[in-house]
């Protein structure tokens, strides 16, 4: 089991090749070809991060200082375009979905409500603001991720006339791994399914073929599984409220 010391340790070593490597193999399993890019150079450091933070967030009862420092670990990192990672010129798409994730984790935990406002004592309320504005700027970074998702239909023309397929092409964000990883890691996540309108891109993964790929299809299934238990998880919440 991966506990929080360990995740500490790790993280205070700089080893987060083997981070990513020990969350995968508690709880979170990916495919090879997910694993490889998760670790690639330009995606490993944020991968490791968010990874590490939502395995934290899993098993501490209460967020403190570890969860803080590697909250402020991504904080710090973002780039000024609102993605995590790269090499230099572009953010990593796989890096940033993970960095999203990890401070969505937290964020559910210490600011139920969505107001900005922390409801642990051991979180301070501004970096519970400054873990919001990172993930608005990440999810707004990601979705700008090809010409023709989301906003342009698929084949549809651009403004110039040609025909636009984006980076990843035909609705894809980015290219067929980062798109099963946005979804393998964020389709549970209503922040995220909202403004990456992840049910479009999970139709654009299966027309593209994704869900017959063994790289990808893993993925697919296993972002299907987590939208309908958190599909079911807010039904049961608001009987509960009504």
């Amino acid at each position: 089991m991966l506990v929080a010391s360990r995740i500490e340790r790790l993280v205070a070593a700089g080893e987060f090749e083997r981070l990513v490597d020990e969350v995968l193999r508690n709880g979170r399993p990916a495919t090879l070809a997910a694993r490889l890019r998760l670790t690639s150079s330009e995606a490993v450091e944020p991968a490791a991060l968010g990874l590490g933070l939502a395995r934290l967030v899993e098993v501490n009862y209460r967020p403190g200082s570890a969860e803080c420092a590697l909250a402020r670990g991504l904080v710090d990192r973002q780039r000024e375009d609102g993605a995590w990672g790269g090499d230099g010129a572009r953010g990593s798409i796989v890096g940033t979905a993970a960095a999203v994730k990890g401070l969505l984790a937290l964020l559910r935990l210490v600011d139920p409500l969505g107001v900005g406002r922390a409801v642990v004592r051991s979180v301070d309320e501004g970096l519970v603001g400054q873990m919001r504005c990172a993930v608005e700027r990440g999810l707004g970074w990601l979705a700008s991720r090809g010409e023709a998702w989301p906003w342009l239909g698929i084949g549809e023309e651009s403004e110039e006339g040609a025909v636009s397929e984006g980076d990843g092409g035909r609705g894809l964000l980015g290219d067929s791994m980062e798109s099963a990883v946005v979804l393998w890691l964020l389709s549970d996540e209503p922040w995220a399914r909202g403004v990456l309108r992840l049910e479009e891109l999970s139709e654009a993964a299966e027309r593209e073929g994704l869900g017959r790929d063994a790289r990808t299809a893993p993925l697919l299934e296993t972002a299907a599984a987590r939208a309908c238990g958190a599909a079911a998880a807010s039904v049961a919440a608001r009987r509960r409220v009504a």
